[in-house]
């Protein structure tokens, strides 16, 4: 029997949590990710329990609880200005849309419990006192850094396929590699991710483009014919296989999405349409087409004063850390025309940010309302007009950001007419 000290950690704080269970006469345990990160050293961010109480039973022994999943056994519980989600043991059957079960049972067994997860790695629990409960050989797959579906591949595949996106990102988070009859599982049933929605799909390839080891989990998405299954990927293939060739690093999901358009070749139109069928945030869409606006003009020329601005510090720190990558590659780019970037223009971008005279509209010595004041100017597009022509003059150096300067500006260049 292994046992580990749970002392100074997440787990510490919920202990009571499994202590009023216990007491109560039922099994509780700590299980899923934030056991298998404890073991392997990762920082943990929250924790889950699992207990023989039903819901019902658990309800009754705390004050505040929230109804998060009840029909699937989960209650989340508040206490002591902290959140946690419980979960009864269950068994799970028929998957009709490859995703979510048909029917759920509720249990006493942890045994059963773990039976259900999708790898050995995430089927482990932990009890109060330290004491790991491993009936599925988790903790030797851990200790070999290895993925390996509980029970029978084809089966847990087959209950739900978007166990598919997440082997590969365990690969590119932990380094680990996937067992022979898991992965020939995966190739299995990889025509199984259409059923998945893509905001799940995107979910999983987000964590796994950002992770540590992202190249070793883009091999095995290419690989695995995953790519096919997703959309607008189909022809990507050896896009995605120079990405990962070439070990590059995302600082974000834009980053990645910029990247990839631009080794593509993608127009910001052809961008936007990719990633609105990935049914991706605006906000995201947004950042990301300014990144390959800032890619595309690296390419060729420095980005000046204005450009900028427009981009922001977060943006410009983003777009630096993708463009170095696609000046100082090694490898050859994919024979679709595309070319590295100008070193020159790439190691200036910080520098030339930080060198503009303000970096944002607040920062103007005028605003609308002192324009409207000083000037005689009623409200009306012309304000906003006049307050751009301002701001852009201020970037480019033409004029000094000085109350007094800006207004002689306007009137020298006749914008007050």
């Amino acid at each position: 029997m292994r046992k580990i000290d749970l002392k100074a950690s997440l787990f510490e704080k919920a202990l009571p949590i499994l202590n009023c269970l216990e007491t109560a006469g039922y099994e509780a345990v700590f299980v899923g990710g934030a056991v298998r990160d404890y073991l392997l050293n990762h920082p943990i961010h929250d924790v889950d329990i699992a207990t023989s109480a039903f819901p019902n039973e658990v309800k009754q022994l705390f004050k505040k609880t929230v109804d998060v999943g009840i029909q699937h056994g989960t209650v989340m519980v508040l206490y002591s200005g902290n959140s946690y989600e419980i979960t009864t043991f269950r068994t799970e059957n028929g998957y009709e849309d490859s995703r979510h079960p048909d029917s759920v049972q509720f249990v006493r067994s942890l045994v059963e419990d773990l039976k259900r997860r999708d790898f050995t790695i995430n089927a482990l629990a932990i009890d109060r006192k330290g004491v790991i409960f491993d009936y599925y050989n988790g903790l030797q797959d851990l200790d070999n850094s290895i993925i390996r579906a509980v029970g029978e591949a084809d089966e847990r595949f087959a209950e739900d396929a978007l166990r598919l996106m997440r082997a590969i990102r365990f690969m590119a988070q932990l380094d680990f590699v996937i067992e022979p009859q898991t992965w020939k599982a995966i190739l299995n049933h990889a025509s199984n991710l259409a059923a998945i929605s893509v905001e799940r799909i995107a979910n999983e390839w987000h964590k796994t483009v950002l992770s540590p080891f992202s190249s070793k989990g883009i091999k095995a998405f290419v690989k695995s014919g995953l790519f096919y299954y997703c959309p607008n990927y189909g022809s990507l293939e050896d896009k995605l296989g120079w990405i990962a060739d070439n070990n590059l690093n995302f600082t974000s999901e834009a980053s990645y999405w910029a990247c990839l358009s631009y080794l593509c070749r993608f127009e910001i139109s052809r961008m936007v349409q990719t990633m609105k069928a990935w049914k991706l945030s605006n906000q995201l869409i947004s950042d990301a087409s300014v990144i390959l606006k800032n890619l595309r003009c690296l390419s060729q020329r420095d980005l000046n004063a204005m450009e900028l601005f427009e981009t922001g510090e977060r943006l410009i720190v983003e777009t630096e850390s993708i463009a170095k990558q696609l000046t100082y590659s090694n490898c050859e780019l994919p024979d679709n025309g595309v070319s590295l970037l100008s070193g020159e223009s790439v190691s200036k971008l910080q520098k030339n940010y930080s060198q503009l005279p303000i970096k944002s509209k607040k920062e103007l010595a005028i605003n609308g309302k002192q324009l409207m004041e000083i000037v005689g100017l009623t409200p009306g597009p012309k304000v906003g007009k006049l307050l751009d022509a301002v701001l852009s003059a201020v970037v480019s150096g033409k004029v000094t950001n000085e109350t007094s300067k800006l207004i002689d500006y306007c009137i020298n260049n006749g914008r007050l007419n």
